[in-house]
């Protein structure tokens, strides 16, 4: 049984809290409908699952990691979003097999990226769950081309592409 005081604090402190949590906003945010607000959306019958994304210092250049991809997204333009390059980066067939042999489903098999990084100017550190396998490697940010064969991630990146994660690179 529990003990009937502790539950009495935890009642009290989430009551506390409550009504700063409802009160939390974005740092930025974009109304719809908004005058001097443009909403531009970018899509692309090829590519999927959009969740790690990365802005270039000067604000010009969105890098996107999607589902077996690393997109360039030139953002500088007002109405418009231009795909400048893409990086094809998806597991071979053996290691999508593997994949389903660990008993995970076909559709989490993918590379999902899930960590893009500035390294420095010039590159990218990127990881993804590569078919349960976590890889990283280090992408040119100009080319948008691995630099160096992908190595392994575990420890970096998560297995699972449900799994959130954040990611932060020390002492450049």
């Amino acid at each position: 049984m529990e003990n009937p005081s502790l539950l009495s604090l935890t009642v009290a402190l989430l009551g506390f809290l409550s009504p700063c949590l409802t009160k939390l906003t974005p740092r930025v945010s974009f109304p719809m409908g908004m005058p001097g607000r443009h909403l531009t959306r970018f899509s692309s019958h090829d590519v999927g699952n959009t969740t790690t994304l990365l802005l270039s210092e000067d604000g010009d250049m969105l890098y996107v990691g999607a589902r077996d991809a690393v997109l360039a997204l030139d953002v500088s333009y007002k109405d418009a979003i231009i795909l400048r390059s893409k990086l094809d980066w998806s597991p071979s067939e053996k290691d999508i097999e593997q994949c389903s042999m660990k008993g995970k489903k076909m559709i989490d098999c993918p590379n999902f990226i899930r960590v893009l990084q500035f390294l420095n100017t010039t590159h990218i550190y990127a990881c993804g769950t590569f078919a349960f396998s976590p890889r990283c490697t280090y992408i040119n940010s100009e080319t948008l081309i691995m630099s160096l064969k992908a190595d392994e991630g575990r420890g970096r990146c998560p297995y699972d592409p449900y799994q959130r994660n954040t990611a932060i690179i020390v002492g450049r």
